[in-house]
């Protein structure tokens, strides 16, 4: 942690320290009075802020002390440079993207005096701060009763979104998995600019990082086939005016490299012009587009296989069907490429579940390309869920591992290890057995071929191999489905027609999460995905394709494999559509635990000739179960 800065207006060098240690010590309020006296020595000192952030989260119920009024007021209304986040308010969305809305309900309740004060300080026609907004923005789901209205909320949103910097546009837009927090966000800006023409008009007075925000929330495509004349009116301009702002240029060069194509001779000579990179613009013009019409409707307003309702009927429809076959209706049922990709863990029990409620609606064809080891978990420290039977052991083993160090305490058990091993390899004639697949594929991960590989670089590399099987076989199918090996799958919650008229009509794929963004990454599920073979080659081709697209400086685009993105840009460049497939799924599963009984042996063995305090607790948890 920096310490304050040492001058006569500053709190002595060890003050941060000492807030540190109070925090450390779970004692937040005595944390922040330490913290809210060194903002009074220094009030234009802004070290203190992220310290003050942390311990306002853990703080939690017990508040915040009075003393901290004024610091908290600074925090809010702080206006960092460039390209920084604001230090309260992306802690805050930070916390709420990643866990529940009672880990900061107190927390909001702490801030709301100091946003009540800020709110109703200015007069007509001045505006509250800009972080007083953003800070509504991010909380709006969990303010108290008495707080700003949402119609107030909405009001503040949209008179300050065209002022909000690209780092503010990061905290409260996150709708992937957090709409229930966020959503009404991305409602405003939807509601405020229903068209693409809406947001263009040069009176919206949007930037290039804002227009690629409302793209990638919903309102895209922004240019659809035959509108490359206006994007180039739209970023020709605008780029004489960015030159310095890295985020306006690489937003510039995102939308570029999603609606340029080929045949943009005229809008292509335009953009280069204005100095874009070459490779840029020769790689937008040679990457496959699926736009299969002039106009695709908006993301926000496409037919949806997933409304309550429709879910509802098609779920108690397709459990008739699956209890009484017969009740069917007449016709061909789809054919389906079902490409499974990744390490197999629980593989066999998962198939049990697809037998019974994914298969029979279908002709389905499996292709399998996985990894010899199947990759039961291993007894990390950190993990929740260990493979040993019994309660007493897992907690034994925990503790002992934080005590010891998780590689020590593997280090003296061998044949524990060892025994965890038995039953984690599989060879190509076993999957063939179990899947009855066309065709599958099993490769030893610690061939030299895939020295360096990340778990990123080998899911990507599966999904590739395993749709490659698929192309290969010359066989013609309607739908091609990507699922992991280890998901356990229950009743699906739409039409089956239903949805292979949608990926027949429309460049869209059905995954178990749709686009959506979590701070500024554009991410979709990367567990099942589904849709016709052209989109799914888009999809599997994340592998080959993530290097072109990682080299071109693109906005929130990563050099490397991660998981949700590298999919979710792949798709997205291509224009294709990602939606939420409304398929009920069940847990991820994992090979049985190892038993009491292979776990004494093995303990046993490990003992031999040393019993020590360690070997006897292990024995002891083994027996209690």
């Amino acid at each position: 942690m920096t310490r304050a800065a040492a001058n006569p207006d500053s709190a002595p060098p060890d003050a941060l320290d000492a807030a540190e240690a109070a925090l450390a010590a779970g004692e937040p309020r005595l944390a922040l009075t330490r913290l809210a006296r060194l903002h009074a020595r220094a009030p234009t000192d802004t070290t203190p802020f992220d310290a003050a952030a942390r311990t306002l989260v853990a703080a939690g119920a017990q508040g915040a002390p009075a003393e901290a009024t004024d610091l908290i007021r600074a925090m809010i209304v702080h206006e960092p440079g460039p390209g920084h986040p604001r230090t309260l308010h992306a802690r805050l969305a930070r916390t709420l993207n990643r866990s529940t809305a009672d880990t900061l309900r107190p927390v909001t309740a702490a801030l709301m005096p100091a946003i009540t004060a800020l709110l109703r300080a200015p007069e007509p026609p001045t505006e509250p701060p800009t972080g007083v907004v953003l800070l509504l923005l991010v909380l709006r789901s969990l303010l108290p009763r008495g707080g700003p209205s949402q119609a107030e909320i909405s009001r503040l949103h949209l008179a300050r979104f065209t002022r909000f910097t690209s780092a503010d546009l990061a905290l409260p837009y996150s709708v992937w998995s957090r709409a229930a927090y966020f959503g009404a966000n991305r409602d405003d800006l939807l509601r405020r600019y229903p068209t693409p023409w809406a947001a263009l008009a040069p009176e919206a007075g949007l930037s290039l990082r804002q227009l690629l925000l409302l793209d990638q929330i919903g309102l895209g495509p922004l240019f659809p086939a035959g509108a490359e004349d206006t994007l180039a009116d739209t970023v020709v301009p605008r780029l004489a005016q960015v030159a310095g702002n890295p985020d306006e240029v690489r937003a510039a060069r995102a939308l570029v490299m999603r609606y340029l194509r080929a045949a943009d001779g005229a809008a292509a000579d335009r953009l280069r012009a204005t100095g874009l990179a070459p490779a840029l613009l020769e790689t937008a013009a040679r990457w496959s587009r699926h736009d299969r019409q002039a106009v695709v409707v908006p993301r926000a307003r496409a037919p949806r296989l997933d409304g309550l309702v429709r879910r509802a009927v098609a779920s108690g429809r397709n459990a008739l069907v699956l209890a009484t076959p017969a009740l069917a209706r007449p016709g061909r049922k789809p054919r389906i490429a079902l490409c499974v990709s990744g390490q197999l863990r629980g593989y066999e029990r998962a198939f049990e579940t697809w037998k019974r409620a994914l298969l029979p609606f279908g002709e389905f064809d499996i292709y399998v390309h996985t990894w010899a080891r199947v990759g039961r978990a291993i007894p990390q420290s950190g993990r929740k869920a260990l493979p040993f039977e019994g309660t007493a052991f897992r907690e034994a083993w925990w503790r002992l591992s934080q005590q010891e160090g998780r590689l020590a305490l593997q280090a003296r058990q061998p044949h524990l290890m060892a025994a965890l091993e038995v039953g984690n390899t599989v060879d190509a004639a076993r999957v063939r057995a179990v899947y009855g697949a066309v065709e599958a594929v099993v490769e030893d991960e610690r061939d030299p071929r895939f020295n360096g590989f990340t778990n990123q670089d080998k899911m990507h590399y599966k999904i590739h191999a395993a749709a490659n099987l698929a192309e290969r076989s010359g066989r013609t199918y309607d739908l091609v489905m990507r699922l992991r090996p280890d998901m356990e799958v229950k009743l699906p919650g739409f039409s089956w027609s239903a949805l292979r008229r949608h990926c027949a009509m429309q460049p869209v794929i059905f995954a178990d999460l749709g686009f959506g963004l979590n701070d500024e990454w554009l991410l979709i599920g990367d567990m099942m995905a589904i849709g016709a073979p052209e989109t799914m080659r888009v999809y599997a081709s994340t592998w080959t394709r993530t290097t072109d697209i990682g080299a071109l400086d693109l906005f929130c685009v990563p050099g490397h494999f991660v998981g949700h993105v590298s999919l979710a840009q792949c798709c997205w460049y291509a224009g294709v559509d990602v939606r939420i497939l409304p398929y009920s799924r069940g847990q991820l599963l994992d090979l049985p635990p190892l038993s009491r009984d292979a776990m004494r042996q093995a303990l046993a063995r490990d003992a031999e000739g040393r019993d020590d305090p360690i070997d006897r607790a292990l024995a002891t948890a083994a027996r209690e179960g």
